[in-house]
């Protein structure tokens, strides 16, 4: 929705974001399996979310930000979490909407929801007057406080040995050299035999 909305500023009034992760994709991706292993030890919790970010380099829709969509939109934006998610870091994911839509936006953590927050919260009437009141904004959280879940607040940086680009040109390597040897077999019969024979 905000990358759509920045892309089309004069067709959009506002925005109404409802548990939106607001970070790429591969960090969230880190953050749920950072918490889903919460009970391991640190590095092993660590390690697990670094093989994630093995994929950046292969997969560059992973690492989306939204971030620049939200803060050249220019429209009133009204962000809901559900203080309880599970699936996205709502305190990381606060801030940094906060960090890109400034005065414009409202935020609210719906205390005791999840990531599905149930419309009997309120919160579709809470937005109603938003809009009727002229899309007032500030930079205060409004609500509870998202819960203190385990998760990891940046995704670590694998070293480069572990680059799958590097991977990638080493088995190209190997497969030149494999190919590149005398005596190699062609079509069942060594090269060596088929010019002596």
């Amino acid at each position: 929705m905000p990358i759509a909305a920045a892309r089309e500023p004069g067709r959009v009034a506002f925005t109404v974001l409802v548990s939106a992760p607001v970070v790429t994709p591969l960090e969230q991706a880190s953050w749920v399996v950072d918490r889903r292993l919460s009970a391991l030890p640190g590095a092993v919790r660590g390690g697990a979310a670094a093989a994630l970010g093995l994929g950046g380099p292969v997969a560059p829709w992973l690492s989306t930000d939204v971030a620049p969509a939200l803060a050249a939109g220019g429209q009133p934006s009204y962000a809901l979490w559900g203080a309880d998610d599970a699936t996205v870091p709502v305190a990381v994911a606060a801030g940094r909407y906060r960090a890109a839509v400034g005065t414009r936006g409202r935020v609210e953590v719906v205390a005791g929801a999840g990531h599905r927050i149930g419309v009997g919260s309120g919160w579709a009437e809470r937005v109603s007057d938003w809009v009727r009141q002229g899309y007032p904004g500030d930079l205060q959280v409004r609500g509870g406080q998202p819960a203190r879940l385990v998760g990891l607040p940046a995704l670590p940086r694998p070293g480069w040995p572990a680059d799958p680009r590097v991977g990638l040109g080493l088995a190209a390597l190997v497969a030149l050299a494999v190919g590149a040897r005398p005596g190699r077999r062609r079509l069942g019969r060594s090269v060596r035999s088929a010019r002596s024979g």
